[in-house]
């Protein structure tokens, strides 16, 4: 079984940031599976059985206030096309302020906002070593339902775990189980609050390895941080994906 999150499909597509963003660089390399569950991730046509949940990683090497997230860390993926590995690889940790988005870029900063709001509720539950299976694969659902079919036109009416880019079932199939269904549906509930920018939120962006968000709870950012850990959102700066 796969315990890494998908690649999917390989997306042919250019994407760029709408603004400059201030990025630092930082070495990241996967260690492990937290709390979540295997599920059935139908991404276009491709379907494929994987972990949906927890992914922990080890960060070295970031200077300045990339430092901060220097260690061990819980992240979730918001990259379907690619997959993490455990060589220890390089990445930037991103500036959160807009979005660029695979599906629609245009709806880039209403993403992430999305994102601000759902952490800025559950965001000390979702990195907790002892967060729920059930917690776990429902918050890595929501990640990748926001960045493939969040519409915020629709709200979170938009974000259907049966119908859209993004489909969800068991393993083996069949019908989420309750509990997935149950947290979800508290989940939810973040979405549209509004919430101010977190300074502990960011990005772990790479051209090569899939992209990931990364959480502290106990960020205070140094005068002038503000320009690497952000303001108004989430940054996403995409850059041609590899085919690997």
């Amino acid at each position: 079984m796969n315990t890494r999150c998908i690649k999917a499909i390989t997306i042919l597509a250019t994407l760029t940031a709408a603004g400059a963003a201030t990025a630092s660089p930082i070495n990241v390399a996967y260690t492990g599976m937290g709390s979540g569950s295997n599920t059935r991730i139908t991404f276009g046509s491709t379907t494929l059985t994987t972990f949906t949940g927890q992914l922990k990683h080890n960060l070295t090497g970031g200077a300045g206030n990339a430092s901060l997230f220097n260690g061990a860390q819980t992240a979730y993926c918001i990259d379907l096309a690619q997959r993490v590995t455990s060589n220890v690889s390089a990445f930037e940790v991103v500036s959160p302020s807009v979005v660029t988005n695979l599906v629609s870029p245009t709806l880039g900063p209403a993403r992430a906002q999305a994102y601000t709001d759902l952490y800025s509720v559950f965001g000390s539950q979702a990195i907790a070593a002892n967060a729920s299976n059930d917690f776990g694969t429902a918050f890595q659902m929501l990640a990748w339902e926001i960045m493939y079919d969040y519409n915020p036109s629709l709200g979170t009416s938009s974000l259907d775990l049966s119908a859209g880019t993004v489909r969800f079932t068991n393993a083996n199939g069949g019908a989420l189980g309750s509990g997935i269904l149950t947290q979800y549906t508290m989940l939810l509930t973040s979405i549209g609050t509004n919430a101010a920018a977190i300074p502990g939120l960011v990005a772990l962006q790479s051209a090569r390895q899939q992209d990931q968000l990364v959480y502290q709870n106990n960020v205070i950012p140094a005068p002038g941080a503000a320009a690497l850990l952000g303001l108004s959102g989430l940054v996403l700066s995409r850059r041609r994906r590899s085919s690997h």
